[in-house]
């Protein structure tokens, strides 16, 4: 079956007139085991393998500090949590907090989310500097999960040096 054909399956027992022989839940569990698979699917499409996954992080990463800085600059990059946020169809997201500095605008440092695309690159959806975190770190609810939101407000303060739980 092709993505949309699972998809259609899927509403068809979410809507309750899949299969009349199948009871409510059975269609329910059904329908999230498909739904599961396709998150699965999509992830293992889009996250670049483990044996490039850091070295595509840090490319694309340090593309994204050298246009924002337009110089070079010395950067390390910690994952806020190691699995991928996967909601509908859009590209896997991960949470990173980047240390980084350039030689003329110092502190560039910031929390980011990015996004897995196609297996070779990540995007770079979301940026917010240190400064902008601490100037108000309310704003951090926007773009991250409120589950990460106290741990990167501490990162800005400097107060956390590993990311990683």
């Amino acid at each position: 079956m092709n993505p949309i054909e699972i998809l259609a399956t899927v509403m068809l027992f979410a809507s309750g007139e899949g299969w009349p022989d199948l009871s409510k839940s059975i269609q329910q569990e059904l329908a999230l085991v498909v739904m599961q698979q396709i998150r699965a699917d999509h992830i293992a499409a889009n996250v670049p393998p483990n044996s490039r996954f850091h070295e595509y992080l840090e490319r694309d990463i340090r593309a994204f500090l050298v246009q924002r800085a337009q110089e070079d600059v010395q950067f390390s990059v910690d994952l806020l949590r190691t699995p991928p946020t996967q909601v509908g169809v859009a590209f896997p997201k991960y949470y990173v907090w980047i240390e980084a500095s350039s030689p003329t605008q110092g502190d560039l440092s910031g929390a980011a989310r990015v996004a897995a695309v196609n297996g070779r690159e990540f995007s770079i959806q979301e940026f917010i500097t240190r400064r902008d975190i601490n100037a108000q770190p309310d704003a951090l609810y926007r773009t991250f999960p409120a589950s990460l939101v106290p741990h990167i407000a501490e990162q800005a303060r400097g107060r956390i040096r590993n990311c990683l739980p």
